[in-house]
């Protein structure tokens, strides 16, 4: 006859599993990448990132995106722009883009031919 073997559980059910191996714990360590360039931020972790303005690159993204918030606060605003956006509604045509998004796309694709430091110049 065979013997009955116990089926057996963890060591302890107060024991902690072992550690996971070194360099498991790879979210500790993830870097984040600039919202305007796509390029990762060596120096910084993602865990100390609190807003897309913390990933930005120390340069031309950050000036980038000074110019962008500037942009974005002038187009709502702007009086022409509401009796644009209302009449494209109103006939069903798409909406032409802003300053501020065509600069976006442009700065996101690499294509800096219009420098942000010299438009922040003019705000």
């Amino acid at each position: 006859m065979a013997k009955a073997t116990a089926v057996q559980g963890p060591a302890s059910f107060g024991e902690r599993p072992p550690a996971p191996p070194a360099g498991a714990n790879h979210s500790a360590r993830r870097r984040p990448f600039c919202p305007l360039c796509g390029c990762e931020q060596a120096d910084k972790l993602v865990s100390d990132v609190r807003s897309p303005e913390g990933a930005l690159c120390d340069d031309r993204c950050a000036v980038a995106w000074r110019v962008l918030v500037a942009l974005r606060a002038s187009e709502s605003t702007s009086e022409r722009i509401a009796v644009r956006r209302r009449s494209e509604y109103e006939t069903a045509q798409p909406h032409t883009s802003t300053l501020s998004e065509l600069l976006l796309g442009r700065w996101r694709a690499g294509d800096w031919a219009v420098a942000p430091e010299d438009l922040l110049k003019q705000l």
